[in-house]
């Protein structure tokens, strides 16, 4: 992939809809899994928080 920078003046930018409705689902979910990671390293020094399992166990009538 080739990266491209462009220069656009205040109150000229492109629509960011249009951008990504350029791009494929795939592109699209490996950009937002990246800006995830960024997150992840800034606001919890880059461990990743991991999920709760809760677990309820019932009786059943008989």
């Amino acid at each position: 992939m080739e990266k491209v920078v462009h220069k656009y003046n205040l109150g000229e930018e492109p629509n960011d809809l249009s951008y990504w409705l350029t791009k494929t689902p795939q592109e699209r979910l490996s950009a937002l899994e990246k800006i995830r990671d960024l997150c992840i390293k800034v606001a919890f020094n880059g461990i990743k928080p991991k999920f709760q399992y809760v677990i309820t166990k019932r009786k059943l009538k008989e």
